[in-house]
């Protein structure tokens, strides 16, 4: 019997240190020593992106990065590996599934905590680096889940520059925003018009978020729900803002309501000039910019390599994060992780560089960071589609749209 004991104490301990996908996992020790004799391999998926994206210069870039870690530390290398960017996320799926992620992954959906017991937290690495906006999009529960990169600003009106508005204006919005009222008299004074594409509640979700800092699936209190709505209905009945297609932007003269940075890339290409992006109205003095955070994952595996390893995975996740904040960010559009992050802005007019600087500082998801309830909060955006259907037909008020998300929403952190 006490054989037997001994033999079940023993399974038990093993399924305590082992046990990759269920249970509990034996902890990583931090503060492991990267030994300067052993030869460390770390694995790195990326993602060739669409080619609206800059997908060549990224590619090249993040490669020169990656050769100048492994120059940097000779006894570390980086091994990348490039997937197709609608088979990414699915071949992440299936290495997880089989004990085998990669040591990091570049996320391009702003997920930064995976659900997965093999993904080992940045917070074991992290100091007190991060810009807030980078804070917020990699913080689930308290711990921060991954290495942040970039941060698009999202929730923008994306204005053609050909369209008559002056720089002295769009100084004059960035510096301190604007108020809805403001909004109207502009559109008025421009004849200009907003096309939104409000599929699953993108643009009202962000309309939200950028007032409050809470989204559709968060949203917060009735008052302030109802406040935005009835804007956007003033709007609506007044033909200032109008449901449609990203391509109607090419009709007249019409800027594209809710905007994020993939969209204002494919528009950049489409008409071969440059976007204006500006933030959307607040509530009185409060102002928040929807952001998206793309980060790197950290990912242990099944037959586990040891501490020193994963500190050795932990040295490559900030030198890479880092690196392609600085050196890539430009090309992105997109605004600092690092706080301490010297940056490249060159080119960069001076309205967009205080709008990138704002969203770092300002910056909240516009989606859950983790993946259990992205998948909730999309379920929740599907039912709500009918709703906002109704609304810019006309066919349903404010006050109907704000009780169902009301009804309908709840807390996501």
């Amino acid at each position: 019997m006490r054989k037997f004991s001994a033999v079940l104490l023993s399974l038990v301990l093993v399924s305590w240190n082992w046990c990759p996908f269920g249970g509990r996992e034996q902890p990583v020790d931090p503060n492991a020593v990267v030994q300067e004799d052993v030869n460390y391999i770390i694995t790195f998926w990326d993602v060739e992106l669409p080619p609206v994206l800059a997908a060549d210069a990224y590619r090249e870039r993040t490669e020169e990065i990656v050769r100048d870690f492994n120059a940097l530390k000779p006894n570390i290398t980086v091994e990348m590996r490039w997937l197709p960017w609608d088979q990414a996320q699915a071949e992440l799926e299936r290495a997880l599934k089989n004990g085998v992620p990669p040591d990091l992954y570049a996320d391009w959906q702003g997920i930064a905590k995976y659900n997965h017991t093999l993904q080992i937290p940045a917070e074991l690495y992290l100091g007190d680096v991060l810009t807030p906006a980078a804070e917020r999009g990699v913080t689930r529960q308290g711990e921060r889940w991954a290495w942040p990169r970039f941060i698009w600003p999202a929730g923008l009106l994306a204005l053609r520059s050909d369209l008559p508005v002056g720089d002295s204006e769009l100084d004059r919005l960035l510096e301190r925003g604007w108020t809805w009222a403001e909004l109207e008299d502009w559109l008025l004074e421009h004849n200009l018009q907003i096309i939104v594409n409000d599929y699953q509640g993108r643009f009202s979700g962000q309309l939200l978020q950028a007032a409050t800092g809470r989204g559709l699936s968060r949203p917060p209190g009735p008052q302030e729900v109802f406040d935005i709505l009835s804007r956007v209905e003033k709007l609506r009945d007044l033909r200032l803002l109008q449901s449609g297609g990203i391509e109607e932007i090419q009709r007249g003269s019409t800027i594209l309501g809710g905007a994020g940075m993939p969209t204002g890339f494919w528009l950049s290409e489409y008409f071969d000039e440059h976007l204006v992006l500006l933030p959307l109205p607040g509530i009185g003095e409060n102002r928040y910019y929807p952001v998206t955070v793309l980060s790197l994952l950290h990912f242990r595996q099944a037959r586990y390599q040891g501490d020193d390893h994963s500190r050795a995975v932990a040295q490559a996740a900030e030198y890479l994060s880092r690196e392609q904040a600085a050196r890539l960010g430009n090309m992105f559009y997109s605004a600092p992780a690092f706080a301490d992050l010297d940056w490249d802005s060159a080119g960069l007019p001076a309205w967009q560089y205080s709008f990138l600087t704002d969203a770092a500082r300002l910056g909240t998801p516009q989606e859950a960071v983790d993946n259990q309830t992205r998948q909730q909060e999309k379920r929740f955006r599907e039912e709500l589609n009918s709703v906002l259907v109704s609304f810019w037909d006309g066919k349903v008020d404010a006050a109907t749209v704000a009780q169902w998300i009301l009804d309908h929403g709840g807390e996501s952190e």
